[in-house]
């Protein structure tokens, strides 16, 4: 579902911003707190630095999108005092939101964290129930005809299948799709 992020991890994200916006966010200092109703900032005091809570943060049940938005967030406001001078949620916050993909609104959201979670869960219940394919098993493809599952390819949030159909050759077909699709022999 989720992952456990790191100082290093968090400085990935920033490089990538850094990428688009020409702005210097990863060299800055990261700490963590154990705060649980602040989930990031960017503080000024003492120069330029982000802070993140580690009870959000070190959850590996908090959804990645949701730790990203508050990177993301943060990161809009660095890029909102860098380029503008200001440090508030105003309208120029909202447009560096805008263009680092965080979305513009001053609190999380419970709601959205929640619908996440319930995504990654079909997510999981799908590929679990995936499962049940395994190598040298033979489907009934409507166009191919009868095939060999040769490999199983697990990606993050998919299962690719290589198939061979013999004389019409090696597929590589969703296994999902096969799932839908085609039957087991």
């Amino acid at each position: 579902m989720g992952k456990i992020w790191d100082e290093k991890s968090i400085r990935e994200v920033f490089e990538e911003l850094d990428k688009s916006t020409g702005l210097s966010g990863a060299e800055l200092p990261i700490y963590f707190g154990n705060a649980k109703g602040t989930l990031g900032c960017f503080i000024i005091k003492n120069g330029p630095a982000f802070r993140f809570s580690d009870h959000w943060f070190k959850n590996s049940e908090w959804p990645v999108e949701s730790a990203l938005d508050v990177i993301r967030h943060e990161y809009a406001h660095y890029m909102d005092w860098s380029e503008n001078g200001y440090t508030s949620h105003g309208s120029s916050w909202k447009t560096c939101c805008i263009r680092v993909g965080a979305v513009p609104s001053r609190l999380y959201s419970e709601g959205r964290s929640e619908y996440y979670k319930n995504k990654h869960k079909k997510e999981e219940d799908r590929l679990a129930h995936l499962n049940k394919y395994k190598t040298g098993q033979a489907i009934e493809h409507p166009q191919y005809g009868t095939g060999i599952i040769t490999v199983l390819d697990k990606k993050e949030r998919s299962i690719i299948a290589r198939v061979d159909f013999g004389v019409k050759g090696i597929k590589a077909l969703d296994l999902g799709w096969i799932d839908c699709n085609c039957t087991i022999e």
